[in-house]
């Protein structure tokens, strides 16, 4: 485990995904959720999602999240990749609601969040009242899916700067605490929809739009040469060398 500083809480944000295969898109998410200081360390999980059939093996995929986080980071930036979801014994129907439950029992004090998409967020509103008030949510913006301009109030952004709204600028760290005190001081009052800010520097958002469907569109399309430069090159190295996505490139 990485180091925790003594009485003070410690955010893990949990970015779980299929990470098919992983990019660089992925591992600029994770930068920027620690340099906007929305969490402490960021714990990658591939893992199995029923909506979506993953085109390479679960190991093959943990392996090339560690490959991308490793050639990415430095040994004391605080990420890393889970291997819990390598357990035979988790049911089909496991999802980031049974990690977020299974890491509360693992890790009783520290503080979690998931990790979400843009695309995620409608599904995720129509969850019972009273399960998503016990959840905490990094939001992160996804191409073609704009993000209202009221969430509720167990979401936090992660996404483009609002150069015209520098009010909104606030201190996340501070938001994040306002959040959970307000619910565990308050369980019964009804929740206001408003929209949080993530920028508690003067960083620029730095994002980009390439997903995992589309590299796995390349290489079925186009080879090897299509996706040169779009993932971290021991990723590709390990795609090549052991066929994972059946591809003709050499």
């Amino acid at each position: 485990e990485m180091e925790k500083k003594v009485g003070v809480i410690h955010k893990v944000a949990l970015f779980r995904g299929t990470f098919d295969p992983i990019t660089d898109a992925h591992t600029m998410v994770t930068a920027e959720i620690i340099h906007n200081k929305l969490a402490d360390e960021v714990w990658i999980v591939p893992g199995i999602d029923r909506e979506v059939k993953a085109s390479a093996s679960l190991l093959n995929r943990w392996m090339m999240a560690h490959m991308a986080v490793n050639s990415t980071f430095g040994s004391k930036f605080p990420v890393k990749v889970s291997e819990h979801e390598l357990d035979d014994s988790l049911p089909s129907n496991y999802d980031s609601f049974c990690l977020l439950r299974d890491m509360r029992k693992l890790y009783p004090s520290y503080d979690f969040y998931l990790v979400i998409g843009s695309d995620r967020y409608n599904k995720i509103i129509q969850l019972e009242e009273e399960k998503l008030k016990q959840c905490r949510f990094i939001l992160v913006s996804r191409p073609k899916f704009p993000i209202p301009p009221a969430v509720r109030p167990e979401f936090v952004i992660l996404g483009p700067h609002d150069t015209n709204d520098q009010s909104n600028q606030l201190n996340q760290s501070n938001q994040l605490n306002q959040v959970v005190d307000q619910s565990e001081s308050q369980p019964q009052q009804p929740q206001k929809l408003f929209r949080q800010r993530s920028y508690s520097t003067d960083f620029r958002f730095v994002s980009t739009d390439l997903s995992s469907s589309e590299i796995r569109l390349r290489l079925s399309q186009f080879g090897i040469n299509s996706v040169e430069g779009l993932l971290h090159p021991c990723v590709l190295a390990h795609i090549i060398r052991n066929k994972v996505y059946e591809t003709n490139g050499s």
